[in-house]
């Protein structure tokens, strides 16, 4: 009796004719009927109890993280871990499973997808298992035939796959008709795709089984030719779609195999030459870490393009290898042992710049900037191949020449603090009060700039730096060559040309220091070195700012007076429109400039025993709000502990009296909320 058609559609396209044979591996025949015995491997209990909770807790994972893990294996691991167990069989082979097997298959190294007539796991299977499809058998002379979809040895081969010859003893007269309904393959020669199956022949090889089938189907159809000779010539056109479809993919296969075996085999060629070579340059007592190694080496691609030739190695090639692989060798040594030395000499530089006086180490630019400095290079060549053992003494008569030939760097640096200048020039057609300083003004006390490197800005997830940049103690507002000086310390591993991006001059702090030069009794185009043997060890604000109290020196002067105008500033423009004649007699610039003679002073040996000024992060007092800045500008502002009677003498120009600080509650009852959309909440 024939088979049944196969009414599964899971694995076919609705568009795509559907063979009557519903799983042809069913019908391959064994050599040997008698079923082997399997033997099982002897696995102590212990053992076998650690594996059963591993794969538990496996399973036990979100399915959508197993599915996830199965899909970045490769096809032949994604068989072999469906054989592990029944839990991981009946997992991975179960329908749901499918989109796993795609996913794997899916672009994996130029391989063809997988066949119509064959599931996912029996595709993997063909390709990649080693075993009789029949008897199950290792041994001997397996060969896969991806067209007829089977791998035999050789007497399985002999039982199932026949030549068209052959066929005439099994299907007799019916032969001939059955020949382009089934697929055909031939080892010696395929021919051009795309092929068809009614060009098979007597000499091509066909699947037994499948042959006999097909006459017994052929049969059947042919009786109910005369009542339905459409469904006649349907059922043949369609089996010779398949078998053509078959013996193209077979095609394809076969050649996508045969690509991947010549790479593997190469591969392993190449493995077994280096092999060798590595062994040979051993015994010679050549160093593995000489070895090019690292994209950005430039020895690496003549080093693989000597070893990596596809050509079994001889005795006399090996030897000819080995001297065309000890000039790469060579220099590669060199390049390697050049650069420890470089870098010894790089910490070397850092730890003698540091240790000079400051006189020599202002002349001292960075390490980047000496790196292409000829005599650098001629040391580097003449005791590269002492690197490791060169004592650290040798390397100070060349900072020494570094020094010599880089004398004119301090006087150079002037020209890139001169791009450094911001905010001079007419902004929206209102000139600055401030003259642009030019190249000669570099080095008056009154020219700062203003520091923003790493070393001066807050560290990101670093509650201590950033506590120090709020008070501003942090950054650093020097004159030339003190920022040069202060920059090439915190950055010797930049060029100093990154500078630009670090260092900055504004018109504000240029004003705020010729005010305090003023203030002293100097004259604002002094030199810095007058201001400094002027300033001596600081100076004392007589405001009484916590965070300013005391003596502080001459950068934190100019940064508190800096802040103190930008809040009187910030404070003057959040006045409401009908306050602003009240806010010019309440409201006062309490380091204006005319005002700063009173205020800073240099320090007497009582100013010593004060309390140093506060640091860390603002303390803010939220129930202690400025009742006159409220009035003004129907804003709360917000006075750190300890400033109230400062900010009272400083910006209204009186002492601090009782009702002055109150909660914002009582404000908002007595002055009104702030009108919407007006100003922003400022801080003191």
């Amino acid at each position: 009796m024939p088979p049944k058609r196969n009414s599964s559609k899971s694995l076919l396209k609705t568009n795509v004719p559907t063979p009557f044979i519903a799983n042809r591996l069913r019908l391959i025949q064994s050599k040997s009927n008698a079923p082997k015995p399997v033997i099982k491997a002897e696995t102590s209990k212990r053992v076998r109890k650690t594996r059963i909770l591993s794969l538990k807790l496996f399973f036990n994972l979100p399915l959508d993280i197993v599915f996830e893990i199965c899909s970045q294996l490769e096809p032949v691991d994604l068989l072999s871990l469906s054989r592990v167990s029944k839990s991981f069989r009946s997992f991975l082979l179960d329908r749901s499973s499918v989109s796993i097997w795609r996913r794997v298959l899916d672009g994996f190294r130029g391989m063809p997808k997988c066949p119509v007539d064959l599931t996912e796991p029996q595709y993997i299977s063909l390709l990649y298992d080693d075993f009789c499809m029949g008897c199950g058998s290792t041994r001997g002379n397996i060969r896969p035939d991806y067209v007829l979809r089977l791998r035999l040895c050789q007497g399985c081969y002999k039982l199932n796959v026949t030549s068209g010859h052959g066929l005439r003893r099994h299907c007799g007269p019916e032969t001939q008709a059955v020949l382009s309904l089934i697929p055909a393959s031939n080892f010696a020669e395929f021919g051009l795709l795309p092929f068809s199956s009614l060009k098979n022949d007597n000499k091509m090889t066909y699947f037994l089984p499948e042959a006999k089938l097909m006459v017994a189907e052929l049969q059947v159809e042919k009786g109910r030719k005369e009542n339905c000779p459409e469904e006649y010539e349907r059922f043949i056109s369609d089996q010779q779609a398949i078998a053509s479809r078959m013996m193209n993919e077979g095609f394809m296969i076969r050649g996508w195999s045969d690509r991947e075996d010549l790479k593997m085999e190469t591969e392993l060629l190449l493995y077994r030459r280096r092999e060798r070579l590595e062994n040979e340059m051993k015994r010679l007592g050549w160093e593995w870490r000489f070895f090019p190694r690292g994209e950005n080496d430039p020895n690496k691609k003549m080093w693989d393009e000597i070893i990596d030739v596809p050509e079994e190695l001889t005795t006399v090639e090996c030897r000819e290898t080995l001297v065309s692989l000890s000039f790469v060798y060579q220099s590669s040594k060199q390049r390697y042992l050049m650069e420890l030395l470089l870098k010894r000499i790089t910490s070397s530089y850092e730890t003698y710049r540091l240790r000079q006086p400051l006189e020599v180490r202002q002349h001292l630019p960075p390490f980047m900037d000496v790196m292409y400095l000829q005599c650098l290079n001629t040391f580097l060549v003449s005791h590269w191949e002492r690197a490791e053992s060169c004592p650290e003494e040798d390397f100070v008569p060349l900072f020494q020449e570094i020094g010599r030939q880089t004398e004119s760097f301090l006087e150079n640096a002037k020209k890139e603090l001169l791009e450094c200048l911001e905010g001079f020039d007419d902004q929206d057609g209102t000139p600055s009060t401030e003259p642009k300083p030019t190249l000669e003004d570099i080095g008056k006390a009154r020219v700062v700039f203003l520091c923003s490197c790493d070393d001066c800005v807050p560290v990101e997830d670093d509650k201590k730096s950033k506590a120090k940049a709020k008070d501003g103690s942090y950054q650093r507002i020097l004159p030339y060559p003190d920022i040069v000086t202060h920059w090439v310390d915190k950055n010797d591993g930049l060029n100093w040309e990154f500078s630009v991006r670090d260092i900055s001059c504004a018109p504000d702090i240029v004003c705020v220091a010729g005010d305090v030069l003023q203030a002293l009794g100097l004259d604002r185009e002094c030199s810095w070195a007058e201001a400094k043997a002027s300033v001596g060890k600081g100076l004392v604000c007589e405001c009484v700012h916590v965070r300013y109290r005391g003596v502080i020196e001459y950068d934190r002067m100019i940064h508190h007076v800096c802040s103190e105008r930008e809040f009187y500033r910030e404070a003057t423009s959040y006045v409401l429109p009908e306050n602003k004649e009240a806010a010019s007699t309440e409201i006062i610039d309490g380091h204006r400039a005319d005002r700063l003679a009173t205020l800073i002073r240099r320090p007497r040996p009582a100013d010593q025993k004060k309390r140093k000024p506060r640091q860390g992060e603002a303390n803010y007092n939220y129930n202690a709000i400025c009742r006159a800045c409220y009035k003004l500008t129907k804003m709360s502002t917000l006075i750190e502990k300890g400033t109230e009677n400062q900010h009272m003498r400083m910006m209204h120009g009186r002492a601090k009296a009782k009702g002055d600080m109150v909660g914002l509650e009582e404000l908002i009852a007595q002055y009104g909320p702030t009108p919407p959309g007006w100003g922003k909440k400022s801080e003191s």
